[in-house]
């Protein structure tokens, strides 16, 4: 079809429903013609097409042994994923409530057991799935699977039980440093198509999972060559030697401020390429290694501010408390010189601070 037509027959479709729905409703229709009942059909056609295009159930009848509760498990499990993705609640809910308001054939026969046993599935045959799954959408979708974006995140848990070797307290991403969680890493295609994950005990370092990872991908993914993009928080010196020792490269951020090399790479000369609005960068080879500093405008007006903020209020607790608690707090403790009993601000370090403004690498 020629580009537009598409939308040309989706507005006209439109408009006849407008105009059918009109005529139902008392414009020249019987007054017997009475709509009793309406559900969702088209994301269930739509996701219902993907689910087959891609294969997914196929795969999973093909690793359960008995045909009749494949079908089942199957059915439950594109259900959950398609209330995920329209209307996401817990199963019982599901089973309950939601499967009344869609329209779907099969899913009313799935009894509330089967969901949570399809889980119970998933769960086993977790590594199995995500491998026939990568084959089949590498065929499929022609994926160039040579960079891997690896990405983590925390899920929380409310109520008293959890089971304890997994669910722990630690840095919740969603702020409910009260309740117990797991960490769960993700790694995507750079197309953004998940190819597999991890779920870690809910006190695990982002740098520790991401060792985990690496190793992992080795072992999983028959990939020549392999390219890992990961964030700072995931990044350490042993993290570095690993991927490299493993014949894999990477694209990582740094802490510039905690890095031996910062000085290095704040006094690289020339000027900064632009790349896009509020985006310059400058590169250097460092003992063969890539290193990429870049500059944002605006994040820069963004750090001295928060900076002025920071100071402002160290001054006033110095005055008013003294230096007692502040040496221990790192927001305040890099901008203090500490003498015995006394403390001051130290002009030297936040005209340091300042150099690292709107900076990162």
């Amino acid at each position: 079809m020629e580009d537009g037509s598409v939308d040309t027959i989706i507005d006209g479709l439109a408009k006849f429903s407008e105009r059918y729905f009109d005529r139902i409703h008392g414009q020249g229709a019987s007054s017997t013609v009475s709509i009793k009942w309406t559900k969702e059909f088209g994301p269930v056609y739509l996701f219902r097409k993907l689910w087959d295009k891609i294969g997914l159930g196929r795969l999973l009848c093909k690793l359960m042994d008995d045909a009749e509760v494949a079908s089942r498990y199957d059915e439950a499990i594109f259900a959950m994923v398609l209330n995920r993705l329209m209307d996401p609640n817990s199963k019982h809910h599901i089973f309950r409530n939601w499967v009344k308001t869609v329209h779907a054939e099969g899913l009313s026969d799935i009894q509330l057991h089967h969901y949570y046993r399809a889980l119970d599935f998933l769960y086993e045959k977790k590594e199995p799935i995500e491998q026939q799954l990568y084959g089949h959408l590498t065929d499929l979708m022609s994926l160039e699977v040579d960079i891997i974006f690896y990405d983590t995140t925390t899920s929380y848990f409310e109520g008293e039980k959890s089971d304890e070797e997994i669910a722990a307290y630690g840095y919740s991403k969603d702020h409910r440093g009260d309740c117990k969680q797991i960490l769960i890493g993700l790694l995507m295609t750079k197309q953004g198509i998940p190819i597999g994950h991890q779920v870690f005990p809910g006190n695990l370092h982002d740098t520790k999972a991401f060792s985990r990872v690496i190793t992992d991908i080795k072992k999983r993914y028959p990939i020549d060559r392999v390219i890992l993009v990961g964030d700072r928080g995931m990044v350490s010196e042993k993290n570095l030697d690993q991927i490299k020792a493993l014949g894999m490269e990477y694209i990582v951020g740094i802490k510039l401020r905690k890095s031996k090399k910062a000085q290095e790479l704040l006094s690289i000369r020339g000027r900064y390429k632009e790349v896009s609005t509020n985006l310059k960068v400058k590169s250097k080879r460092i003992e063969g290694e890539n290193y990429v500093l870049c500059y944002n405008p605006e994040a820069e007006e963004r750090d001295k501010q928060t900076r002025k903020i920071v100071l402002e209020k160290l001054q006033k607790k110095l005055d008013k408390l003294g230096p007692s608690g502040l040496v221990k707090n790192r927001a305040y403790s890099r901008f203090l010189t500490v003498d015995k009993a006394s403390a001051r601000i130290d002009d030297g370090k936040v005209d340091e601070d300042a150099k690292f403004d709107g900076k990162y690498a």
